[in-house]
């Protein structure tokens, strides 16, 4: 008897085991992937919210107003139409031109998914028109339309590219801009999959030397000594399995599933050789987001933060919904080794105050750095489709000089 009764707490205790881990993965999927299932097309309450609840303002981090419903019901966006071709890969459209745009990727808070019961008892008190959650992105509008402004005028008016500008210590992204581009008050000339695709999230590009940091650690990491040339030109020191576990590190090959937004997966391909790989070719992809990262990482000590675009969330009574919170990504560089790769960038100083590395691969131009001011912590990266080395420089140059006017006098 006393053999069976333990066999039954046994089962009992295994069945409590199943379901809390079945809830703790529940959590971890709502917490994960909540913003993609409501982003989803397929998603009938999404669809049965929008025709119920007015959806909530988007705005930039000094409180810009970048996306409203007026009063006839309509979205409408910034003023400025300059600033809405800046952001509106990041923003979104009304019509959904946007894969994963803030409109689409964030409706779980601008359709008021997220009100609580009291809420919701109280307008139906009062009569009031449900009303979504305002949502603060880190974003700089200005700096976005600086930077695509400063993208038109060096590399003309039909440019492709893309540039992100971020926060190396918290993670915040203060400008994302994907070039070409159009105006999402004006959607009924059924804007391109080209010109609606975000470069910075989803453009997948041939790094070239700008994956030469990669090569560098790993260099390191065996214990060898950085080369006096370029840092992608070390392919004969390293083995192809040894890079690709660096490169790993970093984020290469990896599912990432970042809470803010949605980017493309970094490749490094399982076959090919050592000499192409360690040059950033070979199929080696990444995005400008995930290059920004990488920069990024050397420059806060070898620490990579998750890439964050809400600042915060507020409800329509003022309520806070959210707060702004960092979270680490990876550490793929000890403190000693990312301090050895600032120091060999640093060799190669250029005008803007900003230390980084330009390059053409596969006919893509491309930068990537960070500022060498420790009261500015940003690194920048750009990309310019069918650019030149000195197209990529000067666009992040002239970022560097925008940050600072813009950023310098606050810290």
């Amino acid at each position: 008897m006393k053999q069976q009764r333990f066999r039954f707490k046994l089962l009992a205790l295994l069945l409590f085991g199943m379901f809390a881990l079945l809830a703790a993965y529940g959590g971890y999927s709502i917490l994960t992937n909540g913003s993609r299932w409501f982003a989803s097309s397929h998603n009938p309450r999404l669809r049965a919210q929008k025709q119920q609840v007015t959806a909530g303002k988007i705005t930039d981090r000094d409180g810009m107003v970048l996306a409203q419903t007026d009063a006839e019901g309509n979205r409408v966006y910034a003023e400025s139409e300059s600033v809405r071709r800046a952001v509106v890969h990041v923003v979104g459209d009304a019509d959904g031109h946007v894969r994963n745009g803030v409109e689409s990727f964030q409706a779980r808070y601008l359709y008021g998914f997220e009100a609580s019961v009291f809420e919701r008892i109280g307008d139906l008190i009062s009569g009031a028109e449900h009303t979504g959650d305002t949502v603060q992105l880190t974003l700089s509008a200005p700096l976005c339309e600086a930077v695509a402004a400063s993208f038109v005028r060096t590399c003309g008016a039909e440019a492709k590219g893309a540039a992100v500008v971020m926060d190396y210590r918290t993670g915040e992204v203060l400008a994302m801009v994907s070039l070409g581009s159009y105006d999402p008050m004006d959607t009924a000339s059924s804007p391109t999959a080209d010109r609606t695709r975000n470069r910075a999230t989803a453009g997948l590009y041939a790094p070239g030397e700008a994956f030469g940091p990669v090569t560098a650690a790993c260099m390191l990491a065996e214990g060898q000594a950085l080369p006096d040339g370029s840092l992608a030109g070390a392919e004969a020191s390293v083995t192809d399995r040894k890079l690709r576990e660096t490169a790993e590190t970093f984020g290469y090959n990896d599912n990432v599933l970042f809470r803010d937004l949605i980017v493309e997966n970094a490749v490094y391909p399982t076959d090919g050789s050592a000499a192409d790989h360690a040059a950033g070719r070979g199929g080696i992809l990444a995005t400008p987001v995930h290059l920004c990262m990488m920069a990024a990482g050397i420059a806060n000590d070898g620490t990579i933060m998750e890439p964050r675009l809400l600042l915060r969330v507020t409800s329509a009574a003022g309520a806070n919904r959210l707060g702004f919170s960092s979270a680490e990504y990876r550490r793929p560089l000890s403190p000693e080794s990312a301090a050895a790769l600032k120091a060999r960038l640093a060799r190669e100083p250029m005008q803007g105050g900003i230390t980084g590395i330009a390059c053409v691969s596969d006919g893509t131009a491309i930068f990537v750095g960070y500022l060498d001011t420790e009261s500015l912590p940003y690194a920048v990266c750009v990309v310019v489709e069918g650019g030149s080395a000195d197209q990529a420089r000067t666009v992040a140059q002239e970022t560097a000089n925008r940050i600072r006017e813009r950023f310098g006098a606050i810290r």
